[in-house]
């Protein structure tokens, strides 16, 4: 096993090269030397990114990639249309602070909990007018 010492992705000329192994018929763990990549995470990179017809393509691994990356981390709770409903509610009718906002839907054991931080930073990028 090669050791790592921190996750790096693929690039698009290792992915090219996945795809002229297998064209080869070369094994994963083969693959995996030459790549100096562990085999499971070739093996994955090939399951992940094979089309319906059993087909590695490097140009749609990478569009797989890039739509993944542009998905993943944390989406802001404000842009939640139940969140921002109850949160906006609350502020613009009742003009609750974002601290009694936030201690009240806690409190209450409320399903929506929201920091009051994360009420100034929606107030302020302008998710609440």
């Amino acid at each position: 096993m090669i050791p790592m010492s921190h996750y790096k992705h693929f690039t698009t000329k290792e992915r090219e090269k996945i795809l002229f192994f297998l064209a080869q018929e070369k094994t994963i763990s083969f693959i995996a030397k030459e790549l100096q990549r562990d085999k499971s995470s070739v093996s994955r990179e090939i399951k992940r990114n094979t089309n319906t017809e059993g087909i590695y393509s490097p140009s749609y691994a990478q569009k797989q990639y890039e739509i993944r990356r542009r998905k993943c981390g944390r989406k802001p709770l404000l842009l939640n249309a139940d969140i921002h409903k109850t949160v906006q509610f609350l502020f613009l009718q009742y003009q609750w602070s974002p601290e009694q906002i936030s201690f009240r839907l806690k409190h209450e054991k409320n399903p929506i909990q929201i920091s009051y931080a994360t009420i100034y930073r929606g107030i302020y990028r302008g998710f609440l007018e």
